[in-house]
């Protein structure tokens, strides 16, 4: 961000200079200084011009340097949003054909029927087609912003292949997010901000929520059986009675508890620092 303003600074100064040369250049050849050979009398000539004048002269120059960091600012933003539509498009091809493989498909089903014979093998194989979801996923979330990265865990919320591989949601902002009904058991969502965000009965079930900003945040009957809570950020938070808060990791730990919940568990009344 600080290199594109530096360039867009660099592109309005060269455009202001730009301006009073010419504004300069205009003026010496309306004074014919070149004409007359006059040129001890060009600092006279200069300064004598009233201050109307040199802003007709650079007032044009201003108007297009102006106009021209506003477009430049506006396609930049255009290519911006197709560069991240491109990148949503080609993580949902890409990964949509890794869950419809015969690998991805083997690799659920030997999960699931928890094979012993040639273990190690077939640990290193699950591991691998996970991992390699795992890290398109990672990928992809660096790319997009806030709005297709909801998109993205929307998606795979739906296709329900979470339970599969761990969703790596370490450290993203999701100020304000909307999430109804969305899957994310055994996700990473360590150090996460959702401050104010809603969620509607989400599946958080085995969630890593260590240093989590919840702040605001509306769980309402959320799913949180052995989530992790610790030095999460728990301040003015609102649930309701169907929370499960007995199987939650960490609460011991977590900060500005309600003193409602705290009452609620039975909690010392002091917050960790």
């Amino acid at each position: 961000m600080r290199r594109k303003v530096n360039q867009w600074w660099i592109t309005i100064t060269s455009l202001a200079a730009l301006s009073f040369i010419s504004a300069f250049i205009v003026i010496a050849i309306d004074s014919n200084w070149l004409g007359n050979n006059d040129w001890f009398d060009l600092e006279r000539e200069v300064w004598s011009k009233p201050i109307w004048d040199w802003l007709e002269l650079l007032i044009a120059p201003i108007v297009l340097a102006v106009a021209g960091f506003f477009v430049r600012q506006l396609l930049e933003k255009q290519e911006d949003d197709r560069r991240k539509h491109e990148a949503l498009k080609d993580y949902l091809d890409d990964i949509t054909a890794l869950f419809l493989s015969d690998n991805w498909e083997k690799a659920v089903q030997e999960k699931l029927n928890h094979q012993e014979d040639e273990s190690s093998r077939t640990e290193a194989g699950n591991q691998k087609v996970f991992a390699i979801a795992k890290a398109r996923t990672l990928a992809a979330l660096s790319e997009l912003d806030k709005g297709r990265q909801l998109q993205l865990i929307w998606f795979l919320s739906e296709s329900r292949e979470l339970v599969n591989f761990t969703f790596p949601g370490r450290g993203l902002d999701l100020e304000g997010a909307i999430l109804i009904h969305v899957n994310l058991e055994g996700a990473d969502l360590s150090n996460v901000n959702l401050e104010r965000a809603l969620l509607i009965h989400p599946n958080l079930k085995g969630t890593d929520l260590r240093g989590a900003n919840l702040e605001g945040a509306d769980l309402g009957s959320a799913n949180l059986e052995g989530a992790m809570l610790a030095y999460a950020n728990l301040k003015d938070i609102k649930w309701n009675n169907e929370i499960q808060w007995d199987s939650v990791k960490g609460l011991d730990t977590a900060k500005n508890i309600p003193e409602k919940l705290k009452k609620q568990l039975k909690l010392p009344p002091y917050d960790t620092p």
